[in-house]
């Protein structure tokens, strides 16, 4: 048996001249005692050492036994109590343990201003258990990308396509590290050590090429830019600092370039089965609790269940493309580059068109995919909002549906992991890219399968024309975006989750079979508004013993004693 768990009360908020150490912590534990009588049960509890300042007890739940130190350390200026929780090393990841933490924690914190929490072995546990699988997840991202960019760029990809920053930045990095593991000196290893956030970076990384027509050209020297450029450069060569003209001239001369290649759409979009967006959110989410795994380490169980589920989802999405990618590239490798170039050659063609209209009306006129582009983010942007507030509930399962508004299908969905309820909404669109043209589309929210409401947005394009005298497309009217009801979408899911979906603890379910389907999803609890014997998977009623002496609901189907009273009894 060894220390797991140590943390400090400091300055109670009331001091008292008769505080009496062996009633307060008697009055603590016994606190604490009712919880954890409930969801699993004491068979034995013992104060075996009562000294002036120093208390320790014997504490079995279940079969294991903990062990509890109460050390009081009077003062006049900072008074303290320290608690130190001793058990067996394989308990660290027993969640009683941590039940058992946190209700003194929180038995302790009403009194006293302070709690400084010096050890907890198992949130370490759980960080070293993570941790694992964070290395897992980046580095099956770090071979797709690898895999991917080595077959359509080359073996010298990093070196010829990445931005000097990144370069710099681990190629300072992976010498040092060549060095010292002398056996994999001559083996490329830049993305071994590169950061996860970066990971994103090269996924959604372009390469930019020149324009056509641009302000250096001067065909084009009546244009506002063109005259600006020439007189900073007129300014410089007369000798004014360049200093002074950087944030002009960068504008002027990101004016000039296109994107040439969109590494996310060119190479990595036909595997992945979810959008960038929401790639991009689920990877965000990792890269923040990562951190919070590999510097805080402190982590209760519900954050060690949802990380886990979330680099589970993660690790599916990577994996999936891989094998999307491999099946590809071993049986249809020429016929798919054939067609990838003319698709490239359609597209840069088509490109150029709506890039000049799009940038000589002044941003006023977009076409259809634009548009689809813009109404699917904002779709995006709402149902991020609701996934963020229910992040943390390990009961329910929200599904990430790539949206296309295009067809009448299902763009987000959530469904209880135990009561037989799902909140889902579609979309039905009419996409117009022409000039003018207004853009409608409906979002309807369903509960189960009924209709609870409708929900409309809608886009109005600009319209342009080509201005002979001028040779160019000048607006005729502004484009205007209405998506005021998604806040009533994002208001009524809210209210459903809450109405709906009550979060359901795993102590609250039996740990025996219904006797209809068989499944472990009987409840027990007799305060989340469920009927006890219930199924949450079919609904059967199912017989639930009681407790022999005091009547409330065990986990049994027969009537015996809870744990409570069995352990009043042997005491």
């Amino acid at each position: 048996m060894q220390g797991v768990v140590q943390f400090v009360m400091i300055n109670p908020k009331k001091q008292t001249e008769d505080f009496n150490f062996e009633t307060y912590t008697n009055e603590i534990f016994y606190r604490v005692l009712d919880p954890i009588k409930t969801l699993y049960g004491i068979k034995n509890f013992n104060f075996y050492s009562n000294k002036t300042y120093s208390r320790e007890c014997s504490l079995f739940i279940d079969v294991h036994e903990y062990r509890i130190t109460f050390t009081y350390i009077p003062s006049d200026v900072s008074p303290q109590l320290k608690v130190d929780i001793a058990a067996d090393f394989f308990l660290l990841q027993e969640p009683h343990l941590h039940v058992l933490k946190i209700e003194l924690k929180d038995a302790l914190s009403d009194g006293w201003e302070h709690c400084l929490w010096l050890e907890d072995k198992q949130a370490v546990a759980y960080s070293e258990v993570l941790y694992r699988e964070v290395h897992s997840v980046e580095n099956a991202l770090r071979k797709l990308i690898n895999t991917i960019l080595f077959y359509r760029l080359g073996g010298n990809w990093w070196e010829e396509y990445m931005s000097s920053k990144l370069k710099n930045t681990y190629g300072l990095r992976n010498d040092p590290y060549a060095k010292r593991a002398r056996s994999f000196r001559n083996v490329h290893t830049n993305l071994m050590s590169i950061d996860t956030k970066d990971l994103l970076e090269i996924l959604t990384f372009k390469t930019y090429k020149v324009k056509k027509e641009n302000v250096l050209d001067h065909s084009l020297s009546g244009d506002e830019l063109s005259k600006r450029y020439h007189f900073i450069m007129n300014e410089v060569c007369n000798g004014n600092k360049i200093d002074s003209y950087t944030t002009d001239l960068t504008k002027i001369l990101m004016n000039t370039v296109e994107i040439d290649l969109d590494f996310w759409k060119d190479y990595f979009e036909p595997w992945f089965s979810c959008s960038l967006d929401t790639f991009k959110g689920k990877w965000n989410a990792f890269s923040h609790d990562r951190n919070h795994v590999a510097h805080n380490k402190l982590i209760d169980d519900k954050l060690f269940k949802k990380y886990r589920s979330v680099m589970s989802d993660l690790l599916e999405i990577i994996r999936e493309a891989e094998k999307k990618f491999n099946d590809h590239f071993e049986s249809k490798t020429e016929k798919y580059l054939e067609e990838l170039e003319k698709r490239k050659i359609q597209r840069e063609s088509e490109l150029y068109e709506r890039q000049k209209m799009y940038e000589e009306s002044g941003g006023e006129y977009l076409q259809e995919e634009k548009i689809v582009s813009l109404l699917t983010k904002k779709i995006i942007d709402t149902f991020y909002e609701i996934e963020e507030k229910v992040y943390y509930r390990s009961d329910i399962e929200i599904i990430s549906v790539k949206p296309n508004i295009y067809e009448t299908d299902k763009v987000f969905e959530i469904a209880h992991r135990y009561l037989d309820k799902k909140i889902y909404v579609t979309v039905e669109s009419q996409i117009d890219g022409s000039q003018s043209g207004v853009s409608d589309l409906q979002l309807t929210l369903y509960s189960d399968d009924d209709i609870e409401e409708t929900y409309d947005i809608s886009f109005t394009n600009g319209s342009v024309s080509f201005d002979e005298d001028q040779g160019v497309y000048v607006p005729i009217s502004e484009k205007d975006l209405d998506i005021a009801e998604l806040s009533n979408l994002e208001r009524d899911i809210d209210t459903l989750i809450e109405n709906y979906m009550p979060e359901i603890e795993s102590t609250h379910l039996a740990g025996f079979r219904c006797e209809e389907c068989k499944k472990f999803a009987i409840n027990i609890a007799d305060d989340n508004g469920l009927d006890i014997g219930a199924c949450l998977n079919c609904g059967h009623i199912n017989g639930v013993g009681e407790c022999t002496r005091c009547g409330i609901a065990v986990d049994s189907s027969e009537d015996e004693l809870c744990f409570s009273c069995e352990a009043a009894l042997l005491n």
